[in-house]
């Protein structure tokens, strides 16, 4: 996905040196993830910025996303 991508390329050249930096970055991927005028994402949109997003932070990141996807 194109902006999926981006949001790699942009997480690759951010630092997140505390808790509140990656909570708003994780605040931005929601909202630009969401569909015009939308309150929630999609499944497969949430379990793709997950994957980017929380890789390396989330040591249950894999299970979460399989029990997601069941």
């Amino acid at each position: 996905d194109g902006i999926f991508g981006d949001i790699h390329k942009l997480m690759s050249v951010l630092e997140f040196d505390d808790v509140s930096q990656f909570n708003s970055f994780y605040d931005f991927v929601f909202f630009i993830s969401r569909e015009n005028g939308q309150k929630n994402i999609t499944v497969q949109k949430a379990l793709a910025a997950w994957r980017i997003v929380l890789v390396g932070r989330f040591r249950l990141l894999d299970r979460w996303c399989n029990f997601v996807e069941v």
